[in-house]
């Protein structure tokens, strides 16, 4: 009997001290079904499934069929395949002849719904003259049918496309293409930035579909989605701790493909062609700045694990909550009320070997051109020797500094440096927030090799020197993680991007997957969207799918401490 007793105080001390890498392991649908840590990592935290990535309705263009004005004066799209929009979701279109709406120089509206097949075009709300949420007036304009426009006309573009999003970042007033050659045009120049240079690069190496104005296509971009990336985990708190200032990051990440190739004939029209080593990565503030909000952001990731099949299998329920209760709330345009063009894009980044050697990242802000220049303390200036913005403070994608990375040329095995982090090793050592010296970063991060780092021979505590690294575009994407230049690797059509080590880990619990889940997991309790099974089974945890996305007000009373504070990207 002794013994016995023995054997169970020993199984409920066990139970209880690993209670917390047990949950961790696999989680409890409230549909019944299992959902394993990797599934987690798949389905909320790092989306590449390619029934999500691939999916023809969201990651294709779809023909308009006709274009009608109502008797209202205003304009009904109807397209060949379903739209998938609701009434105050976003629309791009692209390639639309004979349509003309006074003060618009694109099509970034919004939709009334009609039928799966047809909507109204909607005006974005204005408030104080700024765009922001809700729906506004009816789109009044002209359309001129041609021979030319009869049948088809345009594109309505998907809404996790590369021109959707770019689309959403353009004022009303912008041409498309013009846009677009505005934004690539400086790479072939030499950019001053914060008084470090860049060098030059050749993008007319990229195969780039052509509009009718010779200008570059908006709806033929030459990209293919990789990844819809959870970044709850980067979400940072105010100086006191009180309230945070955001919750963190939602992401698309794009590869760059060999022009656009496309063989569907009675489909959404899908790029097929062959990846490119060159990476996209659009990356959006996800606003927060109550308890409730962040709770809020927290529930709509969290929940996308409740909507999968009986089989554990991406469906439409899925897809649906992705595209309208995740991503549009930080895409859509009006989002960002008090940002430029109401878009909440924090910053672009590519990273890239195709259009010179070595392998490089640049920074790209959506920004006003002098408001930018303001904010560097060193000598900027900022050329784009072609495309043409419209708008008075010159509002577009401009060459910023790469956060957090020193001018690798001038910094990667520094003195300076060197005495900078012997004095701040308690700083650089904890979870406290810090940025190497703000002047010492430039306009791009060079990766010449895979052991490209900043060494600091002369720091007698080298782990210090890691983490510095660690924080780095250079070292995170070479020798400090053991990773071969790019997290997500390109990847042809319907095929799974790879993934770097630094993500996966030698298994399922040591990459930083597994610290995003953990993030993720921790703030899913402490908001209550978690709680025991009630089978009393500490392999499994509750989703709490039926909560509502009204976003109840939370029931803890203090914000959590944020585990990330210190991490840029």
């Amino acid at each position: 009997m002794k013994n016995i007793t023995i054997l169970i105080a020993f199984i409920a001390f066990y139970l209880f001290h690993n209670h917390n890498t047990l949950v961790a392991s696999e989680f409890d649908l409230s549909s019944g079904n299992g959902l394993t840590q990797e599934e987690y990592f798949e389905k909320v935290l790092l989306i590449r499934d390619p029934l999500v990535v691939d999916n023809p309705l969201r990651t294709g263009l779809n023909p308009i069929r006709k274009i009608t004005q109502t008797d209202d004066g205003g304009i009904m799209i109807t397209t060949k395949f379903p739209h998938g929009r609701e009434t105050g979701d976003s629309v791009v279109m692209d390639g639309v002849k004979g349509l003309s709406v006074p003060g618009f120089s694109n099509c970034n509206f919004l939709a009334e719904k009609i039928d799966e097949l047809s909507f109204k075009l909607r005006h974005f709300r204005i408030r104080n003259f700024k765009v922001t949420k809700g729906i506004g007036e009816i789109v009044r304009g002209e359309f001129t049918p041609t021979l030319e426009n009869e049948e088809e006309n345009g594109f309505l573009l998907g809404v996790w496309t590369f021109g959707h999003l770019m689309g959403n970042m353009m004022g009303q007033d912008e041409v498309a293409g013009e846009f677009l050659k505005h934004w690539f045009s400086p790479w072939n120049v030499e950019q001053l930035v914060n008084g470090h240079k860049s060098d030059v690069r050749n993008t007319e190496k990229l195969e780039w579909p052509k509009d009718e104005n010779n200008l570059m296509s908006l709806s033929k971009a030459p990209f293919r989605l990789l990844s819809i990336v959870n970044r709850i985990d980067l979400w940072k708190s105010d100086e006191k701790g009180v309230a945070p200032i955001d919750a963190g990051e939602g992401r698309f990440v794009f590869c760059l493909t060999g022009g656009f190739k496309s063989s569907e004939e009675d489909s959404y029209i899908r790029n097929e062609a062959h990846p490119i080593q060159f990476t996209v990565i659009f990356e959006y503030e996800q606003g927060a700045v109550s308890l409730r909000q962040l709770k809020s952001w927290v529930q709509r990731w969290d929940s996308l694990a409740t909507t999968l099949g009986e089989d554990g299998k991406v469906g439409e329920e899925y897809l649906t909550h992705l595209d309208k209760q995740v991503t549009d709330h930080f895409t859509k345009r009006g989002r960002g009320e008090e940002k430029p063009n109401a878009n909440l894009i924090n910053q672009i980044r590519t990273n890239e070997i195709f259009l010179k050697h070595p392998w490089q990242m640049r920074e790209f802000a959506l920004s006003g051109k002098q408001d930018l220049i303001d904010s560097f303390l060193g000598k900027t200036e900022l050329v784009a020797p072609q495309g043409t913005l419209k708008n008075k403070k010159q509002i577009g994608l401009w060459t910023t500094t790469t956060k957090a990375n020193p001018d690798f040329n001038k910094f990667a095995n520094s003195s300076f440096l060197s005495n900078w982090l012997h004095k701040r090793q308690a700083l650089v050592g904890s979870d406290l927030p810090w940025q190497p010296p703000v002047w010492t970063v430039g306009p791009i991060a060079n990766e010449p090799s895979t052991q490209s780092t900043f060494e600091f021979p002369e720091l007698n505590n080298q782990e210090v020197a890691h983490k510095f690294g660690l924080m780095t575009c250079t070292g995170c994407h070479t020798k400090n993680t053991g990773t071969r230049f790019t997290m997500i690797k390109p990847r042809a059509n319907f095929q799974k991007s790879g993934l770097s080590p630094f993500l996966i880990g030698k298994n399922s619990n040591s990459g930083d997957l597994a610290v995003r889940a953990d993030i993720m997991n921790d703030l899913a309790s402490d908001f209550g969207l978690r709680k025991q099974s009630d089978l009393g089974d500490a392999n499994t945890m509750d989703f709490g799918g039926d909560d509502s996305m009204q976003f109840a007000p939370s029931n803890i009373l203090t914000l959590p401490k944020p585990r990330r504070q210190n991490r840029v990207h």
